[in-house]
């Protein structure tokens, strides 16, 4: 079924999103100046994500 590949790939994304916060409030607590590029890295993954979810919609 393709809704329930697509609702796979949501959930994948949600576990990847947290655990990127995860780690990003992890570096904020540690005090390392490396939280600007978890940002940035995790909103490549959310663009990446969404791109992925409207290819496949089209």
């Amino acid at each position: 079924m393709p809704g329930s590949e697509t609702n796979r790939s949501k959930h994948n994304l949600d576990k990847v999103s947290v655990n990127l916060l995860k780690v990003e409030r992890n570096v904020r607590d540690s005090g390392l100046g490396t939280c600007r590029m978890l940002k940035s890295r995790l909103d490549t993954v959310q663009q990446l994500a969404l791109g992925r979810e409207g290819m496949r919609k089209n």
